[in-house]
Protein backbone atom coordinates (compact mmCIF):
# COMPACT_ATOMS: atom_id res chain seq x y z
CA UNK A 1 0.00 0.00 0.00
CA UNK A 2 1.46 3.33 -1.11
CA UNK A 3 0.96 6.33 1.14
CA UNK A 4 -0.36 9.70 0.01
CA UNK A 5 1.51 11.56 2.75
CA UNK A 6 4.30 10.63 5.14
CA UNK A 7 5.24 12.74 8.15
CA UNK A 8 8.66 11.97 9.60
CA UNK A 9 10.26 13.33 12.72
CA UNK A 10 12.54 12.82 15.67
CA UNK A 11 9.74 13.85 18.06
CA UNK A 12 6.49 12.03 17.32
CA UNK A 13 4.14 11.88 20.30
CA UNK A 14 1.64 9.12 19.54
CA UNK A 15 -0.18 9.49 22.86
CA UNK A 16 0.55 5.84 23.68
CA UNK A 17 3.74 6.62 25.62
CA UNK A 18 4.85 9.49 27.82
CA UNK A 19 7.67 10.69 25.54
CA UNK A 20 7.96 11.42 21.82
CA UNK A 21 9.79 8.97 19.56
CA UNK A 22 11.61 8.94 16.23
CA UNK A 23 8.86 7.70 13.92
CA UNK A 24 7.15 8.10 10.57
CA UNK A 25 3.38 8.38 10.15
CA UNK A 26 1.93 7.17 6.85
CA UNK A 27 -1.42 8.54 5.68
CA UNK A 28 -3.62 7.25 2.90
CA UNK A 29 -6.92 9.00 2.24
CA UNK A 30 -8.30 10.12 5.58
CA UNK A 31 -6.66 7.40 7.67
CA UNK A 32 -3.37 6.70 9.37
CA UNK A 33 -2.24 3.49 7.72
CA UNK A 34 1.26 3.04 9.13
CA UNK A 35 3.22 4.19 12.20
CA UNK A 36 6.76 2.88 12.34
CA UNK A 37 10.45 3.83 12.42
CA UNK A 38 11.29 5.92 9.33
CA UNK A 39 13.40 3.14 7.79
CA UNK A 40 10.45 0.77 7.79
CA UNK A 41 8.27 3.25 5.89
CA UNK A 42 10.33 2.99 2.68
CA UNK A 43 8.28 0.17 1.06
CA UNK A 44 5.15 2.30 1.42
CA UNK A 45 6.54 5.34 -0.38
CA UNK A 46 5.83 5.82 -4.08
CA UNK A 47 6.72 8.48 -6.65
CA UNK A 48 3.60 10.51 -5.77
CA UNK A 49 3.96 10.29 -2.00
CA UNK A 50 4.31 13.65 -0.29
CA UNK A 51 7.17 13.18 2.21
CA UNK A 52 7.72 15.76 4.95
CA UNK A 53 10.54 15.54 7.48
CA UNK A 54 9.96 17.77 10.50
CA UNK A 55 13.16 16.94 12.34
CA UNK A 56 12.91 17.94 15.99
CA UNK A 57 9.51 19.61 15.75
CA UNK A 58 6.68 17.85 17.57
CA UNK A 59 4.22 15.72 15.60
CA UNK A 60 1.18 14.74 17.67
CA UNK A 61 -2.56 14.01 17.52
CA UNK A 62 -4.72 17.03 16.78
CA UNK A 63 -6.00 18.81 19.87
CA UNK A 64 -9.54 17.92 20.95
CA UNK A 65 -10.89 20.84 22.96
CA UNK A 66 -13.25 19.32 25.51
CA UNK A 67 -15.27 22.49 26.22
CA UNK A 68 -15.98 25.30 23.77
CA UNK A 69 -18.81 27.67 22.81
CA UNK A 70 -18.19 28.17 19.10
CA UNK A 71 -20.99 30.53 18.11
CA UNK A 72 -20.76 32.47 21.34
CA UNK A 73 -17.15 33.11 20.38
CA UNK A 74 -18.33 34.70 17.15
CA UNK A 75 -20.75 36.91 19.04
CA UNK A 76 -18.03 37.93 21.47
CA UNK A 77 -15.77 38.71 18.52
CA UNK A 78 -18.38 41.24 17.40
CA UNK A 79 -18.74 42.78 20.84
CA UNK A 80 -17.13 45.58 22.79
CA UNK A 81 -14.04 44.24 24.53
CA UNK A 82 -14.00 45.62 28.06
CA UNK A 83 -10.90 43.83 29.26
CA UNK A 84 -8.22 46.12 30.58
CA UNK A 85 -10.64 48.85 31.66
CA UNK A 86 -9.59 50.50 34.89
CA UNK A 87 -13.02 51.62 36.07
CA UNK A 88 -16.76 51.35 35.55
CA UNK A 89 -16.74 54.75 33.84
CA UNK A 90 -13.97 53.76 31.42
CA UNK A 91 -15.87 50.58 30.51
CA UNK A 92 -19.03 52.60 29.80
CA UNK A 93 -17.11 55.04 27.60
CA UNK A 94 -15.64 52.14 25.65
CA UNK A 95 -19.14 50.74 25.10
CA UNK A 96 -20.29 54.14 23.84
CA UNK A 97 -17.36 54.34 21.41
CA UNK A 98 -18.19 50.83 20.15
CA UNK A 99 -21.85 51.73 19.70
CA UNK A 100 -20.95 54.89 17.78
CA UNK A 101 -18.76 52.82 15.45
CA UNK A 102 -21.56 50.29 14.84
CA UNK A 103 -24.82 52.17 14.29
CA UNK A 104 -26.21 49.15 12.42
CA UNK A 105 -26.48 47.07 15.63
CA UNK A 106 -29.86 46.83 17.35
CA UNK A 107 -28.21 45.47 20.51
CA UNK A 108 -24.82 46.40 21.94
CA UNK A 109 -23.03 43.42 23.45
CA UNK A 110 -19.86 43.68 25.50
CA UNK A 111 -17.61 41.17 27.23
CA UNK A 112 -14.87 40.74 29.82
CA UNK A 113 -15.65 43.46 32.34
CA UNK A 114 -14.57 42.80 35.91
CA UNK A 115 -15.26 45.00 38.90
CA UNK A 116 -12.50 43.01 40.66
CA UNK A 117 -10.01 44.27 38.09
CA UNK A 118 -11.39 47.78 38.66
CA UNK A 119 -10.64 47.44 42.36
CA UNK A 120 -14.33 48.01 43.00
CA UNK A 121 -16.40 45.90 45.38
CA UNK A 122 -19.69 47.43 44.20
CA UNK A 123 -21.22 45.98 41.07
CA UNK A 124 -21.78 48.31 38.09
CA UNK A 125 -25.06 50.17 37.69
CA UNK A 126 -27.47 50.94 34.87
CA UNK A 127 -27.18 54.72 35.37
CA UNK A 128 -23.56 54.69 34.23
CA UNK A 129 -24.66 53.23 30.89
CA UNK A 130 -27.89 55.23 30.65
CA UNK A 131 -25.94 58.48 30.74
CA UNK A 132 -24.21 57.50 27.48
CA UNK A 133 -26.64 55.06 25.84
CA UNK A 134 -30.21 55.73 26.97
CA UNK A 135 -32.04 54.17 24.01
CA UNK A 136 -30.08 51.24 22.52
CA UNK A 137 -30.26 48.09 24.69
CA UNK A 138 -26.87 47.13 26.17
CA UNK A 139 -25.93 43.64 27.40
CA UNK A 140 -22.43 43.39 28.91
CA UNK A 141 -21.24 39.94 30.04
CA UNK A 142 -18.62 39.72 32.77
CA UNK A 143 -15.23 38.02 32.42
CA UNK A 144 -16.54 34.69 33.77
CA UNK A 145 -19.73 34.66 31.74
CA UNK A 146 -22.08 34.26 34.70
CA UNK A 147 -23.30 37.80 35.30
CA UNK A 148 -24.17 40.82 33.19
CA UNK A 149 -24.52 44.59 33.30
CA UNK A 150 -27.55 46.16 31.60
CA UNK A 151 -28.82 49.60 30.81
CA UNK A 152 -32.45 50.59 31.36
CA UNK A 153 -33.37 49.92 27.72
CA UNK A 154 -32.22 46.29 27.98
CA UNK A 155 -34.03 45.83 31.29
CA UNK A 156 -37.28 47.16 29.84
CA UNK A 157 -37.08 45.28 26.53
CA UNK A 158 -36.24 41.92 28.11
CA UNK A 159 -38.67 42.17 31.01
CA UNK A 160 -36.06 40.58 33.27
CA UNK A 161 -36.99 42.80 36.23
CA UNK A 162 -40.64 41.76 36.02
CA UNK A 163 -40.06 38.11 36.97
CA UNK A 164 -41.02 37.75 40.62
CA UNK A 165 -39.16 34.45 40.99
CA UNK A 166 -35.81 36.16 40.39
CA UNK A 167 -34.37 37.04 43.79
CA UNK A 168 -31.71 39.65 44.49
CA UNK A 169 -28.96 37.15 43.66
CA UNK A 170 -30.29 36.95 40.09
CA UNK A 171 -31.57 40.51 39.59
CA UNK A 172 -29.95 42.99 41.97
CA UNK A 173 -32.34 45.65 43.29
CA UNK A 174 -32.20 48.87 45.26
CA UNK A 175 -34.15 49.16 48.53
CA UNK A 176 -37.11 50.58 46.60
CA UNK A 177 -37.23 47.43 44.44
CA UNK A 178 -35.92 48.98 41.22
CA UNK A 179 -33.25 46.97 39.35
CA UNK A 180 -29.67 48.21 39.59
CA UNK A 181 -28.63 46.88 36.19
CA UNK A 182 -26.74 43.84 37.50
CA UNK A 183 -28.11 40.37 36.76
CA UNK A 184 -26.68 36.87 37.09
CA UNK A 185 -27.08 33.24 36.07
CA UNK A 186 -30.59 32.15 34.90
CA UNK A 187 -31.91 35.69 34.57
CA UNK A 188 -29.40 36.25 31.77
CA UNK A 189 -31.37 33.88 29.52
CA UNK A 190 -34.19 36.37 29.05
CA UNK A 191 -31.76 38.95 27.72
CA UNK A 192 -29.59 36.56 25.69
CA UNK A 193 -32.64 35.26 23.81
CA UNK A 194 -33.01 38.72 22.27
CA UNK A 195 -29.40 39.90 22.13
CA UNK A 196 -28.00 36.75 20.50
CA UNK A 197 -30.52 36.44 17.67
CA UNK A 198 -28.53 36.09 14.42
CA UNK A 199 -29.55 35.57 10.77
CA UNK A 200 -28.21 32.40 9.14
CA UNK A 201 -25.74 34.17 6.79
CA UNK A 202 -24.10 35.77 9.83
CA UNK A 203 -23.92 32.37 11.52
CA UNK A 204 -22.15 30.93 8.48
CA UNK A 205 -19.53 33.67 8.64
CA UNK A 206 -19.12 33.18 12.38
CA UNK A 207 -18.63 29.44 12.08
CA UNK A 208 -16.16 29.75 9.21
CA UNK A 209 -14.12 32.21 11.28
CA UNK A 210 -14.25 29.78 14.18
CA UNK A 211 -13.04 26.77 12.21
CA UNK A 212 -10.25 28.77 10.58
CA UNK A 213 -9.12 29.77 14.04
CA UNK A 214 -9.24 26.23 15.42
CA UNK A 215 -7.23 24.94 12.46
CA UNK A 216 -4.56 27.58 13.03
CA UNK A 217 -4.33 26.43 16.68
CA UNK A 218 -4.02 22.73 15.85
CA UNK A 219 -7.52 21.92 17.12
CA UNK A 220 -9.11 19.20 15.00
CA UNK A 221 -12.12 18.36 17.22
CA UNK A 222 -14.26 20.34 19.63
CA UNK A 223 -16.84 19.40 22.21
CA UNK A 224 -19.19 22.31 21.82
CA UNK A 225 -21.74 23.52 24.35
CA UNK A 226 -24.44 24.60 21.92
CA UNK A 227 -26.93 25.64 24.58
CA UNK A 228 -26.64 28.89 26.51
CA UNK A 229 -26.27 28.54 30.28
CA UNK A 230 -27.54 24.94 30.08
CA UNK A 231 -30.97 26.06 28.87
CA UNK A 232 -33.14 25.19 25.90
CA UNK A 233 -31.77 28.27 24.11
CA UNK A 234 -29.12 27.40 21.52
CA UNK A 235 -26.45 29.88 20.55
CA UNK A 236 -26.21 29.37 16.81
CA UNK A 237 -27.77 26.70 14.65
CA UNK A 238 -25.86 23.42 14.28
CA UNK A 239 -27.49 23.05 10.84
CA UNK A 240 -24.83 25.52 9.70
CA UNK A 241 -22.11 23.06 10.72
CA UNK A 242 -23.90 20.22 8.94
CA UNK A 243 -24.05 22.35 5.81
CA UNK A 244 -20.27 22.81 5.94
CA UNK A 245 -19.89 19.04 6.22
CA UNK A 246 -22.15 18.40 3.22
CA UNK A 247 -20.21 20.92 1.14
CA UNK A 248 -16.84 19.43 2.10
CA UNK A 249 -15.78 22.64 3.88
CA UNK A 250 -15.67 21.39 7.46
CA UNK A 251 -12.23 21.74 9.06
CA UNK A 252 -13.03 20.62 12.61
CA UNK A 253 -15.01 17.72 14.07
CA UNK A 254 -17.97 19.11 15.97
CA UNK A 255 -19.55 17.24 18.89
CA UNK A 256 -22.27 19.27 20.53
CA UNK A 257 -24.45 19.27 23.64
CA UNK A 258 -27.97 20.64 23.98
CA UNK A 259 -29.67 21.73 27.19
CA UNK A 260 -30.85 19.25 29.83
CA UNK A 261 -34.29 20.79 30.13
CA UNK A 262 -36.26 17.72 31.19
CA UNK A 263 -37.87 17.38 27.75
CA UNK A 264 -36.17 14.54 25.86
CA UNK A 265 -38.14 14.77 22.62
CA UNK A 266 -35.76 17.20 20.94
CA UNK A 267 -32.61 15.32 22.07
CA UNK A 268 -34.05 12.15 20.55
CA UNK A 269 -34.37 13.93 17.21
CA UNK A 270 -30.90 15.46 17.45
CA UNK A 271 -29.38 12.05 18.17
CA UNK A 272 -30.87 10.65 14.98
CA UNK A 273 -30.19 13.69 12.79
CA UNK A 274 -26.58 14.38 13.81
CA UNK A 275 -24.66 11.11 14.01
CA UNK A 276 -21.62 11.32 11.76
CA UNK A 277 -17.99 11.22 12.84
CA UNK A 278 -17.72 14.90 11.95
CA UNK A 279 -20.94 16.42 13.29
CA UNK A 280 -22.52 14.54 16.15
CA UNK A 281 -24.98 15.18 18.94
CA UNK A 282 -23.04 14.34 22.07
CA UNK A 283 -25.22 14.76 25.11
CA UNK A 284 -27.11 17.13 27.38
CA UNK A 285 -25.76 19.95 29.53
CA UNK A 286 -27.01 21.62 32.69
CA UNK A 287 -25.50 24.27 34.93
CA UNK A 288 -25.72 23.26 38.58
CA UNK A 289 -24.19 26.38 40.11
CA UNK A 290 -22.33 29.58 39.25
CA UNK A 291 -18.82 30.71 40.12
CA UNK A 292 -16.98 31.24 43.38
CA UNK A 293 -15.89 34.76 42.49
CA UNK A 294 -19.56 35.76 42.17
CA UNK A 295 -20.55 33.90 45.38
CA UNK A 296 -22.85 31.69 43.27
CA UNK A 297 -20.82 28.46 43.29
CA UNK A 298 -22.50 26.01 45.67
CA UNK A 299 -20.19 25.21 48.60
CA UNK A 300 -20.34 22.71 51.42
CA UNK A 301 -19.29 25.41 53.89
CA UNK A 302 -20.04 29.16 53.85
CA UNK A 303 -17.93 31.66 51.94
CA UNK A 304 -15.10 33.11 54.00
CA UNK A 305 -16.09 36.65 53.04
CA UNK A 306 -19.85 35.99 53.06
CA UNK A 307 -20.41 33.74 56.06
CA UNK A 308 -24.19 33.79 55.72
CA UNK A 309 -24.05 32.10 52.29
CA UNK A 310 -22.94 28.79 50.77
CA UNK A 311 -23.83 30.00 47.29
CA UNK A 312 -26.74 28.68 45.30
CA UNK A 313 -27.85 26.04 42.84
CA UNK A 314 -29.43 26.81 39.50
CA UNK A 315 -31.85 23.92 39.95
CA UNK A 316 -33.39 22.11 42.96
CA UNK A 317 -31.52 18.91 43.82
CA UNK A 318 -34.59 16.73 43.28
CA UNK A 319 -35.29 18.17 39.83
CA UNK A 320 -31.66 17.79 38.73
CA UNK A 321 -31.66 14.18 39.89
CA UNK A 322 -34.91 13.48 38.01
CA UNK A 323 -33.54 14.94 34.78
CA UNK A 324 -30.24 13.07 35.04
CA UNK A 325 -31.91 9.74 35.80
CA UNK A 326 -34.44 10.17 32.97
CA UNK A 327 -31.74 11.13 30.45
CA UNK A 328 -29.50 8.26 31.57
CA UNK A 329 -32.36 5.82 31.17
CA UNK A 330 -32.55 6.73 27.47
CA UNK A 331 -28.81 6.44 26.93
CA UNK A 332 -27.89 10.12 26.86
CA UNK A 333 -24.59 11.43 28.15
CA UNK A 334 -25.12 14.18 30.74
CA UNK A 335 -22.70 17.03 31.39
CA UNK A 336 -23.02 19.21 34.49
CA UNK A 337 -21.32 22.53 35.19
CA UNK A 338 -20.22 22.33 38.82
CA UNK A 339 -17.61 24.73 40.24
CA UNK A 340 -18.17 24.50 44.00
CA UNK A 341 -17.57 21.44 46.16
CA UNK A 342 -21.27 21.36 47.02
CA UNK A 343 -22.35 21.24 43.38
CA UNK A 344 -19.65 18.70 42.47
CA UNK A 345 -20.98 16.41 45.20
CA UNK A 346 -24.54 16.97 44.02
CA UNK A 347 -23.59 16.11 40.42
CA UNK A 348 -21.74 12.96 41.53
CA UNK A 349 -24.75 11.97 43.63
CA UNK A 350 -26.96 12.27 40.53
CA UNK A 351 -24.64 10.01 38.54
CA UNK A 352 -24.62 7.47 41.36
CA UNK A 353 -28.41 7.59 41.62
CA UNK A 354 -28.72 7.01 37.86
CA UNK A 355 -26.63 3.85 38.20
CA UNK A 356 -28.76 2.60 41.07
CA UNK A 357 -32.03 3.30 39.25
CA UNK A 358 -31.08 2.32 35.71
CA UNK A 359 -28.15 -0.04 36.12
CA UNK A 360 -24.50 0.65 35.45
CA UNK A 361 -23.54 1.34 31.84
CA UNK A 362 -20.80 3.08 29.88
CA UNK A 363 -22.50 6.46 30.22
CA UNK A 364 -19.46 8.76 30.41
CA UNK A 365 -21.43 11.39 32.26
CA UNK A 366 -19.23 14.41 32.77
CA UNK A 367 -18.72 17.10 35.38
CA UNK A 368 -17.39 20.41 34.10
CA UNK A 369 -14.86 22.74 35.77
CA UNK A 370 -14.50 21.26 39.32
CA UNK A 371 -12.76 24.27 40.81
CA UNK A 372 -13.22 23.00 44.36
CA UNK A 373 -13.92 19.46 45.53
CA UNK A 374 -14.07 17.76 48.92
CA UNK A 375 -11.23 15.28 49.31
CA UNK A 376 -13.63 12.43 50.02
CA UNK A 377 -15.30 13.00 46.63
CA UNK A 378 -12.14 12.87 44.48
CA UNK A 379 -12.13 9.09 44.18
CA UNK A 380 -15.78 8.96 43.15
CA UNK A 381 -14.99 9.99 39.55
CA UNK A 382 -13.11 6.75 38.91
CA UNK A 383 -15.54 4.67 41.00
CA UNK A 384 -18.57 5.92 39.07
CA UNK A 385 -16.90 6.20 35.65
CA UNK A 386 -17.60 9.94 35.55
CA UNK A 387 -15.39 12.05 33.27
CA UNK A 388 -13.74 15.12 34.81
CA UNK A 389 -13.74 17.94 32.26
CA UNK A 390 -11.29 20.62 33.38
CA UNK A 391 -9.85 23.80 31.90
CA UNK A 392 -6.31 24.40 33.21
CA UNK A 393 -6.13 28.01 32.02
CA UNK A 394 -8.86 28.88 34.53
CA UNK A 395 -6.19 28.64 37.21
CA UNK A 396 -4.90 32.04 36.07
CA UNK A 397 -8.19 33.72 36.90
CA UNK A 398 -6.71 37.23 36.86
CA UNK A 399 -3.52 38.86 35.59
CA UNK A 400 -1.74 39.21 38.93
CA UNK A 401 -1.58 36.56 41.62
CA UNK A 402 -1.90 39.27 44.27
CA UNK A 403 -5.42 39.97 42.95
CA UNK A 404 -6.48 36.32 43.21
CA UNK A 405 -10.00 36.48 44.74
CA UNK A 406 -10.07 32.86 45.91
CA UNK A 407 -8.28 33.55 49.17
CA UNK A 408 -10.96 36.06 50.15
CA UNK A 409 -13.83 33.86 48.96
CA UNK A 410 -12.64 30.53 50.34
CA UNK A 411 -10.03 31.24 52.98
CA UNK A 412 -6.51 29.81 53.03
CA UNK A 413 -7.45 26.16 53.58
CA UNK A 414 -9.93 25.77 50.74
CA UNK A 415 -8.00 28.05 48.38
CA UNK A 416 -5.12 25.58 48.74
CA UNK A 417 -7.31 22.82 47.28
CA UNK A 418 -8.53 24.51 44.11
CA UNK A 419 -8.32 22.94 40.61
CA UNK A 420 -7.17 19.51 41.85
CA UNK A 421 -6.18 18.20 38.42
CA UNK A 422 -3.39 15.90 39.53
CA UNK A 423 -5.36 14.48 42.45
CA UNK A 424 -8.19 13.44 40.13
CA UNK A 425 -5.82 12.02 37.51
CA UNK A 426 -4.01 9.91 40.09
CA UNK A 427 -7.23 8.07 40.97
CA UNK A 428 -7.35 6.67 37.45
CA UNK A 429 -10.34 8.77 36.46
CA UNK A 430 -10.83 9.82 32.87
CA UNK A 431 -9.98 13.51 32.46
CA UNK A 432 -10.55 15.67 29.41
CA UNK A 433 -9.10 19.15 28.94
CA UNK A 434 -10.45 22.21 27.16
CA UNK A 435 -10.66 25.96 27.38
CA UNK A 436 -14.26 27.21 27.79
CA UNK A 437 -13.75 29.47 24.76
CA UNK A 438 -14.62 32.35 24.46
CA UNK A 439 -14.65 32.90 28.21
CA UNK A 440 -10.97 31.96 27.90
CA UNK A 441 -8.74 31.90 24.82
CA UNK A 442 -8.81 28.54 23.03
CA UNK A 443 -5.09 28.51 22.27
CA UNK A 444 -4.05 25.12 23.74
CA UNK A 445 -0.63 26.50 24.70
CA UNK A 446 -2.19 28.61 27.43
CA UNK A 447 -3.69 25.55 29.09
CA UNK A 448 -0.45 23.60 28.69
CA UNK A 449 1.52 26.40 30.31
CA UNK A 450 -0.95 26.85 33.15
CA UNK A 451 -1.28 23.14 33.87
CA UNK A 452 2.46 22.50 34.04
CA UNK A 453 3.39 25.65 35.97
CA UNK A 454 0.24 26.86 37.77
CA UNK A 455 1.60 30.39 37.39
CA UNK A 456 -0.40 33.57 36.83
CA UNK A 457 0.52 35.90 33.97
CA UNK A 458 2.82 37.91 36.25
CA UNK A 459 4.92 34.78 36.84
CA UNK A 460 3.69 34.44 40.41
CA UNK A 461 3.63 32.76 42.80
CA UNK A 462 7.09 31.28 42.76
CA UNK A 463 6.76 27.55 42.21
CA UNK A 464 3.10 27.86 41.18
CA UNK A 465 -0.22 28.09 43.01
CA UNK A 466 -0.91 24.80 44.79
CA UNK A 467 2.15 23.24 43.12
CA UNK A 468 1.30 19.70 44.24
CA UNK A 469 -1.43 19.77 41.60
CA UNK A 470 0.93 20.41 38.67
CA UNK A 471 0.72 17.81 35.92
CA UNK A 472 3.21 16.66 33.32
CA UNK A 473 3.24 17.64 29.67
CA UNK A 474 2.38 14.07 28.69
CA UNK A 475 -0.64 14.05 31.03
CA UNK A 476 -1.88 17.33 29.61
CA UNK A 477 -1.45 16.29 25.99
CA UNK A 478 -3.18 12.97 26.58
CA UNK A 479 -6.11 14.68 28.29
CA UNK A 480 -6.27 17.25 25.50
CA UNK A 481 -6.43 14.55 22.81
CA UNK A 482 -7.37 11.02 23.86
CA UNK A 483 -9.11 12.24 27.02
CA UNK A 484 -11.59 14.40 25.16
CA UNK A 485 -11.98 11.74 22.48
CA UNK A 486 -12.98 9.27 25.20
CA UNK A 487 -15.59 11.69 26.53
CA UNK A 488 -17.13 11.88 23.06
CA UNK A 489 -17.04 8.07 22.52
CA UNK A 490 -14.46 8.62 19.76
CA UNK A 491 -11.34 7.09 21.33
CA UNK A 492 -11.29 4.29 18.76
CA UNK A 493 -11.16 6.82 15.90
CA UNK A 494 -9.19 9.89 17.06
CA UNK A 495 -6.99 11.04 19.94
CA UNK A 496 -3.82 9.02 19.31
CA UNK A 497 -1.58 8.33 16.32
CA UNK A 498 -2.47 4.71 15.62
CA UNK A 499 -3.01 2.71 12.47
CA UNK A 500 -6.64 2.77 11.35
CA UNK A 501 -7.53 6.03 13.06
CA UNK A 502 -8.48 9.23 11.28
CA UNK A 503 -5.54 11.36 10.23
CA UNK A 504 -6.16 14.26 12.63
CA UNK A 505 -2.63 15.53 13.26
CA UNK A 506 -0.83 18.71 14.24
CA UNK A 507 2.85 19.57 13.81
CA UNK A 508 4.19 22.17 16.26
CA UNK A 509 7.22 24.37 15.64
CA UNK A 510 8.73 23.42 19.00
CA UNK A 511 9.13 20.11 20.79
CA UNK A 512 7.13 20.69 23.98
CA UNK A 513 9.20 18.01 25.72
CA UNK A 514 12.55 19.71 25.06
CA UNK A 515 12.07 23.37 25.98
CA UNK A 516 14.60 25.35 27.97
CA UNK A 517 11.97 27.16 30.03
CA UNK A 518 8.23 26.95 30.54
CA UNK A 519 7.40 30.28 28.89
CA UNK A 520 8.55 28.81 25.56
CA UNK A 521 5.29 26.86 25.62
CA UNK A 522 3.51 30.17 24.97
CA UNK A 523 5.74 30.79 21.93
CA UNK A 524 4.86 27.42 20.37
CA UNK A 525 2.42 27.27 17.44
CA UNK A 526 1.35 24.85 14.67
CA UNK A 527 3.07 24.72 11.31
CA UNK A 528 0.66 22.09 9.94
CA UNK A 529 -2.82 20.86 10.86
CA UNK A 530 -4.48 17.85 9.25
CA UNK A 531 -8.12 16.97 9.80
CA UNK A 532 -9.44 13.80 8.20
CA UNK A 533 -6.25 13.53 6.18
CA UNK A 534 -6.69 16.97 4.64
CA UNK A 535 -4.39 19.93 5.23
CA UNK A 536 -6.58 22.59 6.85
CA UNK A 537 -3.75 24.87 8.00
CA UNK A 538 -0.11 25.34 7.02
CA UNK A 539 2.50 28.02 7.48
Amino acid sequence: MIMDLVLKGDAVFTGLKDEPERLAVGIRGNRIEKVCPPEEMEPYIGPETDIRDYGGRLIMPGFFDGHEHAFLGGIFGRAADLSGCASEQEAARRVKDFADAHPELSWIIGTDWSNIEWGQARRPRKETLDALLPDTPVYLIDAEGHSAWLNSAAIALSGVADVEEFGDDLVARDPDGSPTGYIAETSMLMVARLAFDMPMPVQEVIFDEFQRRTASLGITSVSNIQCYQGSGIDVGNVAVVKQFEREGRLNVRFFFAAGLTGDLERPRRLRQEYDSDKVRFSGLKHIVDGTATGWTALLLEPYADKPDSVGSSRIPAEELARRVVDADREGFRVRMHACGDGSVRRALDCCELAQKRNGKRDSRHTIEHIEIIAKEDIGRFAQLGVVASMQPDHIGICEKFADNPYFARLGERRAAETWPIRSILETGAHVQFGTDFPIYDNNPMLALYRGTTRLFNDGRPEGGWNPSEKVTMAQLLKGYTAGSAYGAFMEDRVGTLEEGKYADIVVLDHNLFALNEAREILETAPVLTLMDGRIVYER
